[in-house]
This record gives C-alpha cells, structure tokens and sequence, in this order.
C-alpha cells in the first residue's frame, strides 16, 4: 500500500515537472519575492529615519547657534548695565543725590528641550552644563532686582529715608559686582558652546541621496574636534572684534558719548 501511495507521488510530481512547471520553484520564488520586499521596506524605513534625525539635528544646530549669539549679546548687555550702575551710583553717592536708574542685568534664558533633538551625546552634555549654570546665575539676578525693586518702591511711598534707600541700593550694587566675575566666565563659557555648535554644523550637514539622508550624522566626536573647536573660536572672537570696532565707529560718528 506505501510503495503504491510513494509511486503515485513521484507519478504526479513527474507530470507537473513534465508539463513545464516546477512547484518547488514556484514556492522559492514566492518566498524570495517576499523576503526582498521586506528588506526593501526595512532599508526604506532606516533611510526615512535616519533622514528625520539628521534634519531635526540639523535644525536644532542652527536653532542653538542663533540662541548663543543672542547671549553673547545679552550677557555683554548685562556688564554694560552693571558697570554702567555702579558708575552712576558714585557719581550720585558723591552728590548727595538720589539714583534710580534703568540700567540693571537680566536673566538669560535658554529653553531646554532642544537639547532632546541633538545627536550628540557630548554636546549635549555641554549645553546641559551651561544651562544649569545659567540657571543659577539667573536665580541671583532675579533675587538682586527684586531687591532693588522692594527698596525703590518703599522710598517712593516714604517707608525709608534716602540714606536707607542709597545704603541698601549699595548692598545691591556689590552684589552685582559679584554677578559681573560670572558674567566673565559666562561670557566665555557662551563662546566655547557657539563654537562647538558652529563646528558641528560644518560636520553635522545631512548627506543628501534625492531627499533621502543615507547616515545618521553627529553622534560621534571626532578626535580633532577639541582643536578644531579652538580655531572656530579664534575665528568668533576676531568677528566678534570686528563687529565691535566698528559698531564703536558708527557711535563716535553720531557724537553719542
């Protein structure tokens, strides 16, 4: 009974293969066909991924180095004022008058979530470090001006005389002569990160295949980045000269003392 189910078996498989269709290769070509497909899918999904961190870094790169010069100016703005009112209370202390001025630091502020779009892990780390530096520093700033504010608005409504008002407002001004070491530090801690990010995004530029990114970008420090990083910043600070210099010349040409 075996032998006889056996040999209907290799009859039948004989009239298929004899009719010019083969049922194994049928069924490996089938399966081919799905299996290149699938992998065509995945490597289609790796591209669209990879494209989609490499733009979203990309942007986040651009978006920071926008932010940080807009700090460098702000921190720079917040010496200014500083100085500015220490000057003004001296001259007002050897008067005899009373100084209500304008010229105070503000916070700089710095949005953290962007942080989330960077691949890179290093600089991250950075930027992370300067912001909780900033946070700090502008918790003092906050804390000095609300101070002030408290004085200015109880000598205005005649709760302090104006020798209490002028000592407490000199309190305050020494305090901000502290905040002006940070501001230095600051001040250079902002150059270094819009270097870093400004050398990142000579690197970080997404390669393009149509609209495709083939690599995933800016995960990796590479071993020269620290000089590199170096000379980014010695090129910052010559424009940064430059832009000085002759924002200083247009001043001297208006007559603004």
């Amino acid at each position: 009974m075996i032998d006889s189910l056996t040999t209907i078996f290799f009859e039948s498989v004989k009239s298929i293969n004899s009719g010019g269709i083969s049922y194994w290769g049928i069924v490996l070509s089938s399966f081919g066909g799905a299996f290149f497909v699938f992998i065509f899918v995945k490597i289609s999904e790796f591209l669209s991924n990879s494209s989609k961190i490499n733009q979203k870094h990309f942007e986040a790169l651009s978006h920071l180095q926008f932010i940080l010069n807009e700090q460098l100016d702000n921190i720079s703005g917040n010496i200014y004022n500083i100085n500015e009112l220490t000057k003004q209370f001296q001259e007002a202390n050897k008067n005899g008058t009373i100084l209500i001025s304008p010229n105070r630091p503000k916070e700089i502020l710095f949005e953290g979530s962007i942080l989330l779009d960077l691949n890179n892990s290093e600089l991250v780390n950075e930027l992370f470090s300067y912001k909780v530096k900033l946070k700090r520093y502008n918790s003092d700033i906050k804390s000095i001006n609300s101070l002030i504010e408290f004085y200015l608005i109880a000598f205005q409504n005649k709760l302090l005389d104006s020798s209490i008002y002028m000592t407490n407002l000199e309190i305050c001004i020494k305090y901000f002569g502290e905040i002006n070491k940070a501001n230095k530090v600051l001040l250079d801690l902002a150059k270094t990160n819009l270097s870093r990010v400004r050398t990142r995004l000579k690197k970080d530029r997404p390669i393009n295949l149509g609209k495709i990114n083939i690599f995933i970008k800016g995960r990796k420090t590479e071993k020269n980045f620290k000089q590199e990083v170096k000379s980014e910043k010695k090129a910052l600070e010559k424009e940064i000269d430059e832009v000085t210099t002759k924002s200083e010349k247009f001043i001297k040409e208006l007559g603004i003392k």
